[in-house]
Protein backbone atom coordinates (compact mmCIF):
# COMPACT_ATOMS: atom_id res chain seq x y z
CA UNK A 1 0.00 0.00 0.00
CA UNK A 2 1.23 3.85 -0.88
CA UNK A 3 0.33 7.13 -0.38
CA UNK A 4 -2.46 8.37 -2.02
CA UNK A 5 -5.26 10.49 -1.95
CA UNK A 6 -7.33 11.98 0.84
CA UNK A 7 -10.37 9.51 -0.30
CA UNK A 8 -10.23 6.13 -0.74
CA UNK A 9 -9.64 4.98 -4.16
CA UNK A 10 -10.76 1.32 -5.18
CA UNK A 11 -9.79 -0.33 -8.10
CA UNK A 12 -11.20 -3.22 -9.71
CA UNK A 13 -10.14 -5.55 -12.27
CA UNK A 14 -11.74 -8.68 -12.83
CA UNK A 15 -11.90 -10.19 -9.51
CA UNK A 16 -9.05 -7.98 -8.09
CA UNK A 17 -9.45 -5.25 -6.01
CA UNK A 18 -6.64 -2.66 -4.65
CA UNK A 19 -7.89 -0.02 -2.14
CA UNK A 20 -5.01 3.24 -1.76
CA UNK A 21 -4.89 4.56 1.50
CA UNK A 22 -4.69 8.38 2.79
CA UNK A 23 -1.10 9.93 2.97
CA UNK A 24 -2.14 9.51 7.01
CA UNK A 25 -2.49 6.09 7.38
CA UNK A 26 0.76 4.59 8.99
CA UNK A 27 2.66 1.63 8.82
CA UNK A 28 1.22 -1.97 9.05
CA UNK A 29 2.15 -4.99 11.18
CA UNK A 30 0.32 -8.16 10.96
CA UNK A 31 -1.78 -9.06 13.59
CA UNK A 32 -5.09 -7.82 13.35
CA UNK A 33 -7.75 -7.61 9.99
CA UNK A 34 -8.06 -4.31 8.44
CA UNK A 35 -11.47 -2.59 6.85
CA UNK A 36 -11.41 -0.21 4.27
CA UNK A 37 -14.44 2.51 3.88
CA UNK A 38 -15.10 3.59 0.68
CA UNK A 39 -16.56 6.92 1.34
CA UNK A 40 -19.60 8.86 -0.28
CA UNK A 41 -18.11 10.59 -2.91
CA UNK A 42 -15.34 8.16 -3.69
CA UNK A 43 -15.31 6.61 -7.46
CA UNK A 44 -15.07 2.99 -8.05
CA UNK A 45 -13.13 2.65 -11.43
CA UNK A 46 -13.96 -0.75 -13.66
CA UNK A 47 -11.81 -1.85 -16.55
CA UNK A 48 -13.00 -4.17 -18.90
CA UNK A 49 -15.46 -5.42 -17.25
CA UNK A 50 -18.10 -8.04 -19.11
CA UNK A 51 -21.59 -8.10 -18.74
CA UNK A 52 -23.00 -11.14 -18.74
CA UNK A 53 -24.66 -12.61 -21.81
CA UNK A 54 -27.89 -11.24 -22.64
CA UNK A 55 -27.42 -8.14 -20.90
CA UNK A 56 -28.01 -4.37 -22.03
CA UNK A 57 -25.38 -2.00 -22.45
CA UNK A 58 -26.70 0.47 -19.72
CA UNK A 59 -27.63 -2.05 -17.32
CA UNK A 60 -26.56 -1.96 -13.93
CA UNK A 61 -23.99 -4.58 -12.56
CA UNK A 62 -21.89 -5.65 -9.59
CA UNK A 63 -18.82 -6.85 -10.03
CA UNK A 64 -18.55 -10.63 -9.44
CA UNK A 65 -16.07 -12.40 -6.74
CA UNK A 66 -15.92 -9.13 -4.80
CA UNK A 67 -17.22 -9.23 -1.68
CA UNK A 68 -17.81 -4.87 -1.40
CA UNK A 69 -20.83 -4.89 -0.28
CA UNK A 70 -23.95 -3.72 -2.21
CA UNK A 71 -22.14 -1.30 -4.15
CA UNK A 72 -23.37 -1.01 -7.81
CA UNK A 73 -21.18 -0.35 -10.61
CA UNK A 74 -22.37 1.05 -13.81
CA UNK A 75 -20.76 -0.08 -16.98
CA UNK A 76 -20.00 3.22 -17.85
CA UNK A 77 -17.43 2.76 -15.61
CA UNK A 78 -17.96 4.42 -12.26
CA UNK A 79 -20.31 4.64 -9.68
CA UNK A 80 -20.96 7.13 -6.58
CA UNK A 81 -21.92 5.77 -3.08
CA UNK A 82 -24.76 6.81 -1.08
CA UNK A 83 -23.08 5.77 1.95
CA UNK A 84 -19.58 4.61 3.43
CA UNK A 85 -19.33 1.09 2.23
CA UNK A 86 -16.58 -1.31 3.74
CA UNK A 87 -14.18 -2.84 1.36
CA UNK A 88 -13.51 -6.30 3.26
CA UNK A 89 -9.78 -8.01 2.30
CA UNK A 90 -10.65 -11.68 1.09
CA UNK A 91 -10.45 -14.72 3.43
CA UNK A 92 -7.09 -16.19 2.83
CA UNK A 93 -5.50 -12.37 2.83
CA UNK A 94 -2.81 -12.53 6.07
CA UNK A 95 -4.12 -10.53 9.45
CA UNK A 96 -2.16 -7.08 9.22
CA UNK A 97 -2.27 -4.44 11.75
CA UNK A 98 -2.45 -0.46 11.16
CA UNK A 99 -0.71 0.70 13.58
CA UNK A 100 -0.28 5.22 15.08
CA UNK A 101 1.18 7.51 17.46
CA UNK A 102 -2.23 9.71 18.11
CA UNK A 103 -1.35 13.39 17.27
CA UNK A 104 0.53 15.58 19.95
CA UNK A 105 0.94 12.77 22.15
CA UNK A 106 3.50 12.98 25.03
CA UNK A 107 4.16 11.69 28.62
CA UNK A 108 6.61 11.93 31.33
CA UNK A 109 6.47 11.12 35.27
CA UNK A 110 6.80 13.81 37.84
CA UNK A 111 8.72 13.79 41.28
CA UNK A 112 9.03 15.42 44.19
CA UNK A 113 10.53 14.63 48.14
CA UNK A 114 10.32 16.56 51.64
CA UNK A 115 11.74 16.15 54.57
CA UNK A 116 9.94 16.98 57.56
CA UNK A 117 10.82 17.99 61.12
CA UNK A 118 9.16 18.00 64.24
CA UNK A 119 5.89 19.15 64.91
CA UNK A 120 4.65 18.03 60.88
CA UNK A 121 2.08 15.59 62.17
CA UNK A 122 -0.83 15.83 60.49
CA UNK A 123 -0.19 18.86 58.21
CA UNK A 124 -0.41 19.07 54.59
CA UNK A 125 2.43 19.48 52.54
CA UNK A 126 2.93 20.06 48.76
CA UNK A 127 5.70 17.49 47.14
CA UNK A 128 8.15 19.76 46.06
CA UNK A 129 11.57 19.84 47.57
CA UNK A 130 12.47 23.31 46.79
CA UNK A 131 9.84 26.01 46.84
CA UNK A 132 7.96 26.95 43.92
CA UNK A 133 6.04 30.73 43.50
CA UNK A 134 3.83 30.61 40.85
CA UNK A 135 3.77 33.52 38.79
CA UNK A 136 0.73 36.15 38.56
CA UNK A 137 1.55 36.83 34.73
CA UNK A 138 3.91 36.24 31.66
CA UNK A 139 6.76 37.80 31.59
CA UNK A 140 10.72 37.70 30.36
CA UNK A 141 12.94 36.17 33.77
CA UNK A 142 16.31 35.52 34.60
CA UNK A 143 18.80 32.89 36.46
CA UNK A 144 21.69 33.05 38.22
CA UNK A 145 23.44 30.21 40.85
CA UNK A 146 24.58 30.52 44.10
CA UNK A 147 27.91 29.17 42.90
CA UNK A 148 31.06 30.77 41.09
CA UNK A 149 31.33 27.04 39.87
CA UNK A 150 28.02 26.74 37.49
CA UNK A 151 29.14 28.47 34.33
CA UNK A 152 30.07 27.97 30.91
CA UNK A 153 33.84 26.66 31.85
CA UNK A 154 33.05 26.13 35.04
CA UNK A 155 32.74 22.76 37.00
CA UNK A 156 29.69 22.70 37.29
CA UNK A 157 26.73 23.15 35.74
CA UNK A 158 26.43 25.04 32.53
CA UNK A 159 23.34 24.94 30.70
CA UNK A 160 19.82 25.05 32.45
CA UNK A 161 16.55 23.96 30.37
CA UNK A 162 13.72 25.26 31.07
CA UNK A 163 10.00 24.27 30.28
CA UNK A 164 7.31 26.61 30.65
CA UNK A 165 3.59 27.51 29.57
CA UNK A 166 2.64 30.84 28.63
CA UNK A 167 -0.18 33.28 30.01
CA UNK A 168 -2.76 31.46 28.03
CA UNK A 169 -1.69 27.73 28.78
CA UNK A 170 -0.02 27.36 25.84
CA UNK A 171 2.83 24.80 25.53
CA UNK A 172 4.75 23.10 27.16
CA UNK A 173 8.04 25.58 25.52
CA UNK A 174 11.52 25.25 26.37
CA UNK A 175 14.21 27.66 26.64
CA UNK A 176 18.37 26.98 27.54
CA UNK A 177 20.03 29.27 29.21
CA UNK A 178 23.67 29.23 29.67
CA UNK A 179 24.58 30.14 33.07
CA UNK A 180 27.49 32.53 34.09
CA UNK A 181 27.75 31.84 37.95
CA UNK A 182 26.41 33.92 40.19
CA UNK A 183 26.07 36.91 37.63
CA UNK A 184 22.31 36.86 36.29
CA UNK A 185 21.03 35.89 32.90
CA UNK A 186 17.99 37.23 31.16
CA UNK A 187 15.82 34.57 29.04
CA UNK A 188 15.03 35.51 25.59
CA UNK A 189 11.42 34.55 26.01
CA UNK A 190 9.24 37.24 27.07
CA UNK A 191 6.25 35.01 27.63
CA UNK A 192 7.35 32.61 30.65
CA UNK A 193 4.29 31.83 33.49
CA UNK A 194 3.64 28.50 34.25
CA UNK A 195 6.73 26.40 35.28
CA UNK A 196 7.04 22.75 34.67
CA UNK A 197 10.59 21.95 35.30
CA UNK A 198 14.11 23.02 35.09
CA UNK A 199 16.73 20.64 34.63
CA UNK A 200 20.54 20.98 34.26
CA UNK A 201 21.35 19.96 30.87
CA UNK A 202 25.31 19.91 30.38
CA UNK A 203 27.90 20.38 33.13
CA UNK A 204 31.10 20.15 33.79
CA UNK A 205 33.50 17.47 35.51
CA UNK A 206 31.56 17.83 38.52
CA UNK A 207 28.46 16.40 37.03
CA UNK A 208 25.79 18.10 38.84
CA UNK A 209 25.11 22.05 39.78
CA UNK A 210 27.61 23.60 42.66
CA UNK A 211 25.21 25.76 43.78
CA UNK A 212 21.62 26.38 43.98
CA UNK A 213 20.19 27.69 40.72
CA UNK A 214 17.02 30.32 41.06
CA UNK A 215 14.66 31.46 38.11
CA UNK A 216 13.71 34.93 39.47
CA UNK A 217 10.38 36.60 38.68
CA UNK A 218 12.05 39.60 36.52
CA UNK A 219 14.81 40.17 33.95
CA UNK A 220 17.55 41.14 35.88
CA UNK A 221 17.87 38.88 39.12
CA UNK A 222 15.28 40.27 41.22
CA UNK A 223 11.78 40.42 42.07
CA UNK A 224 11.57 37.21 44.11
CA UNK A 225 12.15 33.92 43.27
CA UNK A 226 9.93 31.76 40.97
CA UNK A 227 11.58 28.30 41.49
CA UNK A 228 14.94 26.86 42.39
CA UNK A 229 17.10 23.72 41.66
CA UNK A 230 18.47 22.33 44.51
CA UNK A 231 21.95 20.83 46.58
CA UNK A 232 21.09 17.72 48.63
CA UNK A 233 17.24 16.77 48.19
CA UNK A 234 18.84 13.45 47.14
CA UNK A 235 22.47 13.05 48.12
CA UNK A 236 23.71 15.17 50.84
CA UNK A 237 25.69 17.76 49.27
CA UNK A 238 25.26 16.75 45.77
CA UNK A 239 23.54 18.89 43.05
CA UNK A 240 19.97 18.16 42.54
CA UNK A 241 20.24 18.42 38.66
CA UNK A 242 16.59 19.21 38.53
CA UNK A 243 13.24 20.55 40.11
CA UNK A 244 11.98 17.97 41.95
CA UNK A 245 8.42 18.90 41.84
CA UNK A 246 6.16 16.73 41.81
CA UNK A 247 3.00 18.55 39.73
CA UNK A 248 2.17 18.24 35.90
CA UNK A 249 0.44 21.32 33.59
CA UNK A 250 -1.88 19.95 31.08
CA UNK A 251 -1.82 22.25 28.08
CA UNK A 252 -4.55 23.97 26.65
CA UNK A 253 -6.10 22.20 23.80
CA UNK A 254 -4.83 18.55 25.74
CA UNK A 255 -6.01 16.20 27.83
CA UNK A 256 -4.04 14.24 30.48
CA UNK A 257 -4.43 10.72 31.94
CA UNK A 258 -2.44 9.50 34.72
CA UNK A 259 -1.94 5.95 35.94
CA UNK A 260 0.45 4.66 38.64
CA UNK A 261 1.09 7.07 41.72
CA UNK A 262 4.20 5.91 44.20
CA UNK A 263 4.55 6.84 47.32
CA UNK A 264 6.48 6.30 49.73
CA UNK A 265 7.25 7.18 53.50
CA UNK A 266 10.14 6.92 56.20
CA UNK A 267 10.91 8.16 59.32
CA UNK A 268 13.02 7.55 62.89
CA UNK A 269 9.91 6.79 64.67
CA UNK A 270 7.29 4.20 64.91
CA UNK A 271 3.94 4.23 63.15
CA UNK A 272 5.51 5.25 60.30
CA UNK A 273 3.02 5.85 57.92
CA UNK A 274 1.42 9.25 55.92
CA UNK A 275 -1.46 9.71 53.40
CA UNK A 276 -0.55 10.94 49.79
CA UNK A 277 -2.88 11.97 46.65
CA UNK A 278 -3.39 14.14 43.91
CA UNK A 279 -5.13 17.15 43.57
CA UNK A 280 -6.40 19.08 40.49
CA UNK A 281 -6.66 23.16 39.89
CA UNK A 282 -7.58 25.15 36.82
CA UNK A 283 -5.04 28.43 37.09
CA UNK A 284 -6.21 30.56 34.37
CA UNK A 285 -10.21 30.14 36.50
CA UNK A 286 -10.52 32.87 39.26
CA UNK A 287 -10.62 30.99 42.36
CA UNK A 288 -10.04 27.76 41.06
CA UNK A 289 -10.27 25.37 44.12
CA UNK A 290 -7.92 22.22 44.12
CA UNK A 291 -9.71 18.96 44.31
CA UNK A 292 -8.51 15.43 44.97
CA UNK A 293 -8.22 13.37 41.62
CA UNK A 294 -8.01 9.93 42.15
CA UNK A 295 -8.41 8.32 45.84
CA UNK A 296 -6.30 8.78 48.87
CA UNK A 297 -3.19 6.47 49.97
CA UNK A 298 -2.53 5.61 52.93
CA UNK A 299 0.90 4.72 52.93
CA UNK A 300 3.14 2.76 55.57
CA UNK A 301 7.11 2.47 53.54
CA UNK A 302 6.20 2.34 49.92
CA UNK A 303 3.34 1.64 48.19
CA UNK A 304 2.23 1.99 44.63
CA UNK A 305 -1.47 3.00 43.43
CA UNK A 306 -2.52 1.80 40.11
CA UNK A 307 -5.28 3.33 39.03
CA UNK A 308 -7.84 0.85 37.35
CA UNK A 309 -9.89 3.80 35.41
CA UNK A 310 -7.17 6.29 34.67
CA UNK A 311 -8.37 9.77 35.88
CA UNK A 312 -8.40 12.20 32.86
CA UNK A 313 -7.97 15.97 33.28
CA UNK A 314 -8.74 18.63 29.97
CA UNK A 315 -6.28 21.28 30.19
CA UNK A 316 -5.79 23.73 31.19
CA UNK A 317 -5.03 22.11 34.74
CA UNK A 318 -2.46 21.81 36.88
CA UNK A 319 -1.60 18.59 39.08
CA UNK A 320 -0.21 18.20 42.44
CA UNK A 321 1.22 15.92 44.55
CA UNK A 322 -0.01 16.62 48.41
CA UNK A 323 1.67 14.37 51.66
CA UNK A 324 0.17 14.38 55.19
CA UNK A 325 2.27 12.20 57.71
CA UNK A 326 1.26 10.36 60.14
CA UNK A 327 4.51 11.20 62.47
CA UNK A 328 7.19 13.77 63.06
CA UNK A 329 10.58 13.65 61.38
CA UNK A 330 9.13 11.85 58.32
CA UNK A 331 10.45 12.04 55.23
CA UNK A 332 7.93 11.57 52.04
CA UNK A 333 8.43 10.80 48.22
CA UNK A 334 5.76 10.63 46.01
CA UNK A 335 5.73 10.36 42.01
CA UNK A 336 3.11 9.89 39.08
CA UNK A 337 3.12 9.50 35.42
CA UNK A 338 0.66 11.26 32.96
CA UNK A 339 0.38 10.88 29.31
CA UNK A 340 -1.99 13.30 27.15
CA UNK A 341 -2.89 13.90 23.39
CA UNK A 342 -5.02 16.25 21.82
CA UNK A 343 -8.40 16.92 23.14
Amino acid sequence: MNDGPAAVIVDVTGTHIAAVLPSTTAAVATDKPLVVALHPTSPVTVTSLPLPTGAATAALQTQPGVDIGDVTINNAGQQTMAASVPVVLASDQPPITVTFTPAGSRDGVSAGKIVLGGATTGTLNVMRSTAYNEPAAAAQRSISSASAADTAAGTGAHTVEITYYDGTGAGPFTETVTLNGTTFVATVATDIRFIEKMEVKTAGSGGVNAGVITLFVNNTGGGGTVGTIGVGNVVTSVGDNRTLWAHHYVATGQTAHFSVLVAGVISGGSATNGQLFLRKRSPLVANSAEVILGDIVLAIGAFTREFTFNPAVEGFAQIIAYGIPGTNNATLTASFDWSEVDT
